[in-house]
């Protein structure tokens, strides 16, 4: 029952008098109409005060609601009459266009699927606008998609001398399947991506041989369809930096963690651009270190600086430092006696100066007897 079915006179607050007066003054048929209404338009009524007009206001609201998406008023519990209609036309409407598709019907049938299940959302109303909308945008896809594909295997045939042809054939099948799946979003996004690559590809045959091979390993890779830059990290932390490292080490590459199937997807395609690169290149590629007879000049300098000074030290006496003995042992020093070395003793080597030895022990021991005498006379 549509809220304009409601009398006024089934509202508490109002009698038929009151009924009468709203329709001569504010031209109200319906609850619809009165719903409108502030509490200042219904004091203009002759006998309806203040509080007479709130309690008129709050008993409308209690049997009608307002359309969260159009606006309209209806009957709690009961869907909004406007939205409805709108509904019912958009979906014949959206019927035609499944209709009218230029698709074979089993990629049609996840369309008219979408189409039944959002008849079956009558009662949530907000929900079957949603998957309305959903199911518009997929019909768009859906239109767009087969043009979408007939540019890609038209780019695929134009560089089959480029790319691996039976690569991206297989992918454009597994679009077919999932376009026929109903995953028409995922297929438009796969489909673009094809199309990138075989630019990507297209480019790196432009390159010539030396830039090739001199390139990073990760954006080489990145520019490969099958491979990507993950897998180009990996080989590029495993020492295989270069196009010219990667396709030296053929299989070993399989080292740096990578999986089998891009390892032999990466060799065939640098392979195919380059030729086979010989397998002895050096895992970082540094220059030997030189031989002992082919050392730098700067080497040789160095060297022969050093061999003059010790020439010099062996030529030149060595001086011994005039210095008294210390507290310390004497177990590995001199021991100075007037300029001279009297003992030196190094392990159980000790030498003497047998002269300068008994000097001092003969002299001595006169010169006390000649003092104690003449202090004795004294």
């Amino acid at each position: 029952m549509a809220s304009d079915d409601i009398g006024l006179e089934d509202i508490k607050g109002i009698g038929s008098s009151t009924k009468k007066r709203l329709k001569n003054t504010l031209n109200i048929e319906g609850v619809k109409d009165l719903a409108k209404l502030s509490k200042e338009d219904l004091m203009e009524v002759q006998g309806i005060g203040k509080k007479s007009a709130e309690r008129i206001l709050s008993n409308v609201k209690e049997l009608v609601d307002e359309c969260e998406r159009c606006g309209s008023l209806s009957l709690k519990d009961e869907m909004c009459g406007d939205c409805l209609d709108d509904l019912s036309i958009g979906l014949k409407r959206t019927e035609r266009k499944i209709e009218n598709l230029e698709l074979l019907e089993e990629a049609k049938k996840p369309l008219n699927e979408s189409l039944e299940e959002v008849r079956s959302y009558k009662e949530d109303l907000q929900e079957a606008f949603d998957s309305f909308e959903d199911l518009e945008e997929d019909i768009k896809r859906a239109k767009r998609f087969p043009k979408l594909l007939n540019t890609v295997e038209e780019r695929i045939e134009d560089n089959s001398d480029a790319i691996d042809v039976s690569f991206y054939k297989e992918k454009v099948e597994s679009i077919h399947t999932l376009f026929r799946s109903g995953k028409y979003e995922r297929s438009i996004g796969w489909a673009k991506s094809i199309l990138d690559q075989i630019e990507k590809e297209k480019s790196l045959s432009q390159m010539n041989r030396e830039e090739l091979l001199s390139m990073d390993i990760t954006e080489f890779c990145r520019m490969i369809a099958g491979v990507g830059s993950m897998t180009g990290e990996k080989l590029y932390k495993g020492g295989y930096k270069t196009v010219k490292r990667t396709g030296a080490a053929g299989a070993h590459i399989k080292e740096a963690g990578i999986k089998e199937e891009e390892a032999e997807i990466l060799i065939r395609k640098i392979e195919a651009l380059v030729g086979k690169i010989d397998a002895q290149v050096q895992k970082e590629e540094r220059p030997p270190p030189p031989k002992p007879e082919e050392k730098e000049d700067i080497f040789l300098e160095v060297e022969t600086r050093e061999h003059h000074h010790e020439s010099r030290r062996e030529k030149r006496p060595e001086k011994l430092p005039e210095r008294r003995p210390s507290s310390e042992s004497y177990a590995d020093k001199e021991i100075i006696f007037r300029g001279k070395p009297i003992i030196k003793k190094d392990g159980d080597n000790v030498e003497k100066d047998v002269t300068l030895y008994w000097v001092p022990a003969v002299i001595l021991p006169i010169i006390f007897i000649i003092i104690g005498i003449v202090l004795f006379v004294m």
